[in-house]
């Protein structure tokens, strides 16, 4: 089991300076990050199947989808609201933006 954040931490982050433009930090080939079969839920799915979903993807969000259009995406964090909103996760997740 970890003991240190070190064994858990991604290493070597990307970052960026404050004065470099948002556009030079977006830049990124889309086909080099993206999913090309995405996990996904419908808006019918349980929040049961939504949580076996996300830990079968290993991922912290799933689009939704109804048909062929995304019509919302759920995270771990709604997640986490949903099921126990005095999760330390839930707290986070209902805070507001602080950007």
């Amino acid at each position: 089991m970890p003991e240190t954040i070190r064994e858990v931490m991604t290493p070597d982050p990307a970052r960026v300076e404050a004065d470099d433009l948002l556009i030079d930090a977006a830049k990124a080939v889309v086909r080099e990050v993206f999913t090309t079969e995405p996990t996904t839920l419908s808006p019918e799915d349980s929040l049961d199947e939504a949580i076996d979903a996300l830990r079968e993807a290993h991922v912290r969000r799933l689009p939704v989808v109804e048909g062929s259009e995304v019509v919302g995406i759920v995270s771990i964090g709604d997640l986490a609201q949903a099921r126990d909103e005095r999760s330390a996760l839930a707290d986070i997740s209902a805070a507001a933006p602080n950007n």
